[in-house]
């Protein structure tokens, strides 16, 4: 706590990613990240729900070899089809269908295919966060994920599950800005 109180307010920490969910089930690390959370950092672990409510239920999509990574169809559900078939209004975040650095050379990359786990889309979340902070410093968490839900992509193949749009996400804070401006202005 005291670190990050000496911390120079231009340099706060605004979110953390820990791709492990079971850290929300020891007591210790929920100390931890509740103290993280109550001095205004974003804590995102593959189960934010128990620190964030409801809102802030994730799984994951993965994103076929080949196709577009704009459009929408290119998207399935993967393994978690079944969970997502009884979870209603949950965020969906692009995880598996990654082509990444390889291990062996500079020149070598690999394509990860469809089923990418939970770890895979907490640090894209929480990028997207951390995008969004950057247009909007005040944000919290609580109204990044309602923003999220509210600009979400709809497939009828997702049921009323919504995808993830980081720029729509942005835009949607910069009207928010001009609004608050507006307003501000007007007084």
């Amino acid at each position: 706590e005291a670190l990050l109180n000496e911390l120079p307010k231009d340099k706060k920490i605004s979110a953390v990613s820990i791709s492990w969910g079971r850290l929300g089930e020891d007591p210790e690390c929920t100390k931890l990240i509740q103290m993280l959370i109550g001095s205004g950092v974003m804590v995102s672990t593959t189960n934010p729900y128990l620190f964030y409510g409801n809102n802030a239920k994730f799984s994951t999509i993965d994103r076929q070899m080949y196709s577009d990574a704009d459009n929408i169809e290119s998207y399935d559900v993967g393994f978690w089809k079944k969970d997502l078939e009884a979870t209603h209004n949950t965020l969906l975040i692009p995880a598996g269908g990654r082509t990444i650095a390889g291990f062996y050379d500079n020149s070598q990359y690999i394509y990860c295919g469809a089923n990418g786990g939970m770890s895979w889309a907490t640090p894209y979340l929480v990028g997207v966060y951390a995008l969004a902070k950057q247009v909007s410093p005040n944000l919290t968490p609580e109204h990044f994920f309602d923003i999220a839900h509210k600009v979400g992509a709809h497939d009828e193949k997702m049921g009323d599950n919504v995808f993830i749009q980081p720029q729509k996400i942005v835009e949607y804070l910069q009207k928010e800005n001009v609004l608050q401006n507006i307003e501000t202005k007007g007084r």
